[in-house]
C-alpha cells in the first residue's frame, strides 16, 4: 500500500517542528521502509495508519518511536580523522593551558549517536593525559542524542566488527576494546566516564555548561535554514568564550549574522564565538 499524500505532509511538519529535521520532498519511499517494520508493534498495518495514529493519538512512546526510525544514526570512530588530529594537537593543548586555574574541561557531543564519536575523544583524551598533564583534573563529557535507540546503543558500547574496522586502528581496538559475543565491548573503565542524556537540539542547551568543546558534526545538513540558525544560536549560548565547536567536514556557516566564526588554518569546519575571533586578530 502506497503512503498517503497527506500522511506524508503531516510527518514531515512533524519532524520539521519538532525537532529541526527537514526531511524534504519525495521520500515517501523512505518513510515507507523505515515505518512499516515498527507498524505493527503500535497496533497498525501500514506507515500509512501509524501516521495517522501519531497525528490523532500522540502518545510519548509512539512519537519517539517514529523519530528513531526516521533519524539517520550513522556514525564511525575518529570519523574525518581531520578534527580529531585539530583535537589532539591544537584545541587541547591550548584549552589545558587556559584552563590551568581551574584544571576543569568540559565536552559536549551534541549528537553522539551510537557513541562512536564521544568515546573516540576520551580514548584521545587518555592518550594524552600524560603529555597534557591533567591527570587529576575534572573532566566531563556529555554525549547526548535526539534517538533513545541511539543511546541505549551508546550506553551499552558494544560494537559489531564491521563498526569496530571503521576508523579505528587495530591498537586502539586492542587497547581499548575486549570481544563479547555481540561483537566488542568499549572498556568504558579505562577512559574519562561519558554521560549519556537525551536532548533535542532546538531545546535550550544542557545546564551543565558553558563547555570548552562542542561537537556537532553531520547533523545539520537535515536541518531546514532557520532552525539551522536557532540550533547554532544554542550551541554559541553553550560554548565558552575561548572554546570550540567542531561541525561536520561538509558543513559552514554561511550567515554573516551567525555568532560564530571559523577558525582559519584548523583544516576542518571548526568554529569559535565571534567576540573570541576578534581578540585574537587583534593580537
Amino acid at each position: 500500500m502506497s503512503l498517503d499524500p497527506a500522511a506524508y505532509a503531516f510527518l514531515k511538519k512533524y519532524l520539521l517542528e519538532g525537532i529541526g529535521y527537514d526531511m524534504g520532498s519525495g521520500k515517501e519511499y523512505l518513510v515507507e521502509a523505515r515505518l512499516t517494520p515498527i507498524a505493527p508493534l503500535h497496533g497498525c498495518t501500514d506507515a500509512t495508519a501509524l501516521i495517522r495514529k501519531l497525528q490523532s493519538q500522540p502518545a510519548a512512546s509512539l512519537r519517539q518511536a517514529i523519530i528513531d526510525s526516521m533519524v539517520t544514526n550513522e556514525s564511525l570512530f575518529f570519523r574525518d580523522d581531520v578534527p580529531f588530529q585539530y583535537l589532539r594537537n591544537e584545541a587541547l593543548p591550548r584549552l589545558v593551558k587556559a584552563r590551568a586555574a581551574s584544571r576543569t574541561l568540559r565536552i559536549w557531543s551534541a549528537a553522539c549517536s551510537t557513541g562512536q564519536e564521544p568515546y573516540s575523544i576520551a580514548i584521545i583524551l587518555r592518550e594524552e593525559a600524560a603529555k597534557l598533564g591533567i591527570a587529576g583534573w575534572k573532566i566531563e563529557i556529555l554525549a547526548s542524542d535526539i534517538s533513545t535507540n541511539a543511546l541505549n546503543r551508546a550506553k551499552a558500547g558494544i560494537f559489531s566488527n564491521f563498526e569496530v574496522q571503521r576508523g579505528l586502528p587495530d591498537a586502539t581496538r586492542t587497547a581499548y576494546f575486549e570481544q563479547v559475543q555481540q561483537g566488542w565491548r568499549f572498556r568504558q573503565e579505562l577512559v574519562t566516564p561519558v554521560r549519556f542524556q537525551q536532548h533535542n537540539l532546538l531545546d535550550p542547551p544542557p545546564s551543565m555548561g558553558p563547555f570548552d568543546l562542542i561537537f556537532l558534526r553531520n547533523v545539520l545538513i537535515y536541518f531546514e535554514a532557520d532552525l539551522k540558525s536557532r540550533a547554532l544560536a544554542r550551541m554559541a549560548q553553550a560554548l565558552a568564550p575561548d572554546g570550540s565547536l567542531f561541525l561536520g567536514a561538509a558543513e559552514c556557516i554561511l550567515d554573516p549574522n551567525a555568532p560564530l566564526a571559523r577558525i582559519e588554518g584548523a583544516g576542518s569546519s571548526i568554529y569559535r564565538r565571534k567576540e573570541m575571533s576578534h581578540a585574537a586578530q587583534l593580537r
